[in-house]
């Protein structure tokens, strides 16, 4: 569970050159073979990532997909902003390649992935939402982990 953060994007650090423009994408969630993830993302800022020298039209702030037959994924998020980047593939892409790539809606009814984004408060600044492939609707929120908190 992701839960009220805001992603620092745009430079890595490069020694002996200091913090430099990144080239690459926001965070990948990407569920293989045999994987199983319940995934909640909530309060979140992500960032338009700002490589190229801040010119991305092929970039997202947040992909997300399955890949295998055996994969299971259900993605439950609320409350989010994405500054995208004025692209068609600049906010969150959510991608079904094989496996199981469920929606949770939360309160929403709607059976329509983009209206879910919308409906659960999910924003972009700039661009648009991504769907691709069969990425499924389900009642409810993604089972959170159980146990307490881990201290290292």
């Amino acid at each position: 569970m992701f839960d009220n953060n805001t992603l620092a994007g745009g430079d890595v650090n490069f020694p002996p050159f200091g913090l430099i423009p990144s080239i690459f994408q926001g965070p990948i969630v990407d569920v293989r073979t045999n994987g199983n993830l319940d995934l909640t993302i909530q309060n979140m800022h992500f960032p338009f990532p700002a490589g190229h020298g801040g010119v991305n039209t092929d970039l997202e702030d947040l992909d997300v997909q399955t890949e295998d037959a055996t994969a299971n994924l259900c993605l439950f998020a609320k409350d989010t902003t994405s500054d995208g980047g004025g692209g068609a593939r600049n906010a969150f892409r959510l991608e079904e390649v094989a496996g199981t790539f469920n929606l949770a809606q939360g309160a929403s009814a709607s059976a329509v992935p983009l209206t879910v984004l919308s409906d659960n408060s999910n924003t972009v600044t700039t661009g648009t939402h991504t769907i691709v492939g069969g990425v499924g609707v389900v009642a409810g929120t993604c089972q959170l982990p159980s146990g307490g908190i881990f201290v290292p």
